[in-house]
């Protein structure tokens, strides 16, 4: 997974470089960030939610689990290509079109969190509904109050949101995705 997603990130890390605001000072293979950006923290995300779609029944009454392992999937292959702001601004739009994509895709990735951990609490093991709950606030605070917030905070916040977005994949891994999975026609209210 982690060699899959790197030759991925390898292939289009070339163009998101040629098309990015401010030019790499170093190229993206010796910088950590980018291990933690479009590596390891989409690594996580994309193995809870491969685990979720695994071990959860493709029942009918299961598509809150199912949508968040989806969610899970959908998450990891975007973040790893950057595609919030690639697909803008390989399209030419304005600056400004770009930032409004980028920060109304990060919103709307939390709303889509949000529903699935929602619908799906009740088929959550006890520990998994905490373990989401506090991983949702994560994902929160990574997403809008640090990444569209300090957009251009610098460096240091930037390392502090790639890091943050690795605990929050780690919550989903651990928390989540490791634990038991009841059916909603199974599960007590």
């Amino acid at each position: 997974m982690l060699a899959g997603l790197g030759v991925l990130n390898a292939w289009s890390q070339p163009y998101e470089d040629a098309i990015g605001l401010v030019p790499p000072t170093r190229p993206y293979f010796i910088d950590p960030i980018w291990y933690l950006d479009d590596i390891l923290g989409p690594s996580l995300f994309m193995l809870a939610g491969l685990h979720l779609l695994r071990h959860t029944p493709w029942r009918r009454c299961c598509w809150p689990v199912l949508g968040l392992g989806m969610s899970c999937l959908a998450f990891s292959l975007g973040d790893t290509v950057d595609i919030h702001w690639v697909l803008p601004t390989g399209t030419e739009a304005s600056n400004d079109s770009v930032s409004y994509s980028s920060w109304i895709s990060k919103v709307m990735v939390v709303i889509v969190f949000c529903f699935f951990i929602v619908h799906a609490y009740d088929q959550l093991d006890r520990r998994a509904r905490k373990a989401a709950v506090f991983a949702f606030l994560l994902l929160y605070i990574d997403q809008i109050q640090i990444s569209i917030s300090f957009d251009f905070a610098g460096y240091a916040f930037h390392v502090f949101e790639e890091s943050l977005e690795v605990v929050t994949g780690l919550f989903f891994v651990r928390g989540v995705a490791l634990l038991p999975i009841r059916p909603a026609d199974q599960s007590s209210g």
